[in-house]
C-alpha cells in the first residue's frame, strides 16, 4: 500500500510525501533482503521523487540500485523490463546531475532492453526513444 501511496504522492505532484512513502518501503525491503520486482520500482519512485525535489544525486544513488537490484533477478546478458525501466530512470537522474553523456548510455542501454521485452509501442520504449532522440538534436 505504501508503494502506490507514493505513486498517487508523485502523481499528485507531492514530490516530499513520495519520497518518504518510498524511502520507507525501499527501507523495509532492504531490510529483509527482499528480492521482489516491487523492490525495483519503489527503488525507481524514490528516484524520480528524489529528481522533482532538485536531489539529482540522491536520485542516482536510487536508481543505481533499482539497476542493481534488476540485474540480479536475471543473467547477465539477459533482456529485462525491470533493468530498462531502472536504466531510464538513471538516465533522467544523470541528466538532472548534468551528466548529459553518462545519461545518453544509459538511455541507450534502457532502450536496447525495452525494446526486446516491452516491444517497440510500449510508452516506456517510446518515452526512452523519445528522450535519446531529443538529447541527440542538443
Amino acid at each position: 500500500m505504501t508503494y502506490y501511496q507514493g505513486r498517487l504522492a508523485l502523481a499528485q505532484g507531492d514530490a516530499a510525501t513520495a519520497r518518504d512513502k518510498f524511502a520507507s518501503i525501499v527501507d523495509i525491503f532492504e531490510k529483509r533482503k527482499s528480492r521482489i520486482g516491487l523492490f525495483v520500482f519503489s527503488l525507481n519512485g524514490l528516484a524520480r521523487s528524489r529528481i522533482a525535489l532538485g536531489d539529482a544525486a540522491g536520485a542516482v544513488k536510487a536508481a543505481g540500485r533499482a539497476v542493481e537490484v534488476a540485474a540480479s533477478f536475471v543473467e547477465p546478458g539477459t533482456p529485462s523490463y525491470l533493468v530498462g525501466l531502472s536504466k531510464l530512470a538513471l538516465g533522467d537522474a544523470q541528466l538532472a546531475l548534468g551528466e548529459g553523456d553518462v545519461a545518453q548510455a544509459s538511455y541507450r542501454e534502457a532502450l536496447d532492453h525495452l525494446v526486446v521485452t516491452l516491444g517497440t509501442d510500449h510508452p516506456a520504449t517510446a518515452g526512452a526513444r523519445r528522450v535519446m532522440q531529443s538529447r541527440a538534436g542538443s
